[in-house]
């Protein structure tokens, strides 16, 4: 099978065109070899999006490595990601990133999770060394437009992209989290991440049994891995329920993330309120479900 999952030569040609007639028709011509699949035919492919006054990105053209765990959701409700997954030219992926209507995110899942998931092979192929320079090069150069087209889009539009992949996000006079929607892995992965830092700590912290011990240990933990913000952290740890991990987990996620410094053209807004934070974070976690195995080191940070 293709990784578009395209038709192949042992499908009939009269179920061939009954998919899509028209416009397969159109697209691949009625020849004698109309019955062979799109992806033999591919030289043959004619892009719908127009390319006129677009930029003309570097390697914009390039199929080498384009990724190769996608698959065609015959679709037609964002064209440059269809001509993206038929030409394999990463200039149409980066075209659907311009024309991005984000409120239409929840009505466009099946692409969202396309584009995600051709962000996520060329973090991979880095990650993995199974590229050659000049094709680790053009992978670094993808990641990199994705990112500031989707940082300046998303700008625009009041939405803040954080490195630990949450976003402000400002409607009129209200101020909420989200996360990052081009790679809602990168929170998850986050979480991971400090959970296994922890785990030795977790491990020591079950051991005592006196609460005022147990805050006084934390507090340790905190100075030894951090060295901001040490009064805040005291403070929301006399809150912290200690038999619940991850109660003590979102509280170190909390302190990384207001530790982050904002885009100085962001909104000016009071400091994110603990307890919205702890709502937001734990609603995400009980509403993600992610292989553990496939996520690590997978992620790219879309923020500059």
């Amino acid at each position: 099978m293709t990784v578009f999952r395209l038709y192949n030569g042992s499908i009939m040609k009269e179920e061939l065109e009954n998919y899509h007639k028209k416009d397969h028709a159109r697209r691949y011509g009625t020849n004698a070899e109309y019955q062979k699949s799109s992806f033999n035919l591919g030289w043959r492919i004619q892009p719908i999006t127009s390319t006129k006054g677009r930029k003309n990105y570097k390697w914009g053209r390039n199929i080498s490595i384009h990724p190769d765990n996608l698959a065609n959701p015959f679709t037609r409700r964002v064209p440059s990601l269809i001509d993206f997954l038929q030409t394999k030219q990463p200039r149409y992926l980066f075209y659907t990133l311009e024309d991005w209507e984000i409120d239409k995110g929840k009505e466009l899942t099946i692409e969202s999770d396309l584009i995600i998931k051709a962000v996520l092979y060329w973090r991979l192929m880095i990650f993995t060394n199974n590229l050659n320079e000049k094709e680790k090069k053009m992978a670094k150069h993808f990641l990199k437009v994705v990112s500031n087209i989707s940082y300046n889009k998303l700008k625009k539009q009041n939405y803040w992209l954080y490195k630990d992949g949450l976003m402000h996000v400002y409607d009129n006079d209200t101020f909420s989290l989200k996360e990052n929607i081009f790679n809602k892995i990168l929170y998850y992965e986050l979480y991971l991440n400090i959970k296994e830092n922890l785990k030795i700590y977790f491990r020591e912290s079950d051991t005592i049994t006196d609460i005022n011990l147990k805050y006084q240990y934390w507090v340790k933990v905190y100075k030894t891995l951090e060295k901001n913000k040490i009064n805040r952290f005291k403070k929301l740890l006399s809150f912290v329920d200690f038999d619940n991990k991850d109660d003590i987990l979102i509280l170190f996620l909390f302190m990384n993330h207001i530790s982050l410094k904002p885009d100085k053209s962001e909104p000016l807004h009071n400091e994110i309120n603990y307890k919205d934070f702890h709502c937001f974070t734990k609603k995400y976690l009980d509403n993600t479900s992610f292989d553990d195995n496939l996520i690590d080191n997978i992620s790219v940070t879309l923020s500059n």
